[in-house]
């Protein structure tokens, strides 16, 4: 009930969108079910799902369609493939929402991590919420098995200067700091800096993204909490390794 009350706050054209939840998706048709039921079940309303299909072979973008259905929250934008890097890039550029997050479609989050992220750039006055993640994997059986998970130095959401944070991403200091998934940033830290995703690399995008953004803002909100489930495919060599 709660689920379908959210649902119906979403077909509300008149909500202010406070968070565009960027999904770029390439043949994934067998995973974005998933990382969809997660984003819908939000216990933050004021969003817009906007998913990516960057040029996909398979029937990805029918099941997103048949999401469309039922919830008119999410919009789907179709272009050639230009990686993940342009995916990004045109979901921010398409964006509608006050704030950015980044959901890969083939991982998961928890159901509030949007409204937790949310408070916690409001609460400090940030432009740029970073929360932990857990690197998991799903089992034959269907149990989620945890691979690893980031800690950070808090016990509570904390404040921290830009320089202080790029200082820990420059050394690798905490794997959360790296990826775009695990942030909420505001959409005027991209478009006033001009800060874009590097469309010439195919892996590890994120990385050069992540540094200018914790360049160009005076503070980020770190959450000590692991909202983010990063999920690896079972007997891969992302699975296999020890931390």
């Amino acid at each position: 009930q709660d689920r379908q009350q959210r649902m119906e706050r979403g077909t509300n054209m008149d909500e202010k969108i406070e968070v565009s939840i960027i999904v770029p998706l390439y043949n994934l048709e067998d995973k974005i079910g998933r990382c969809l039921d997660s984003l819908v079940r939000q216990t933050l309303s004021a969003i817009e799902i906007l998913v990516v299909d960057d040029g996909s072979k398979d029937h990805g973008a029918d099941v997103v369609r048949e999401y469309q259905k039922k919830d008119k929250r999410i919009r789907l934008v179709s272009q050639e493939n230009r990686g993940l890097g342009g995916a990004r890039n045109t979901g921010i550029r398409e964006s509608k929402g006050e704030y950015l997050g980044f959901v890969d479609s083939d991982d998961v989050v928890e159901q509030d991590m949007y409204e937790i992220m949310l408070n916690a750039v409001r609460k400090t006055g940030s432009d740029v919420a970073v929360c932990q993640e857990k690197n998991v994997c799903y089992e034959k059986d269907g149990t989620m098995r945890v691979l690893s998970e980031t800690r950070f130095p808090c016990e509570k959401v904390t404040t921290y200067s830009g320089e202080q944070v790029l200082g820990w991403f420059l050394n690798y200091r905490y794997l959360s700091l790296n990826s775009a998934c695990f942030k909420l940033v505001k959409k005027t830290v991209f478009t006033e800096h001009k800060i874009a995703f590097p469309e010439q690399h195919r892996y590890a995008e994120d990385l050069p993204t992540s540094g200018g953004i914790y360049s160009v803002v005076n503070s980020i909100a770190v959450v000590p909490k692991s909202l983010y489930f990063y999920i690896h495919e079972t007997g891969t060599l992302s699975t296999s390794y020890t931390e």
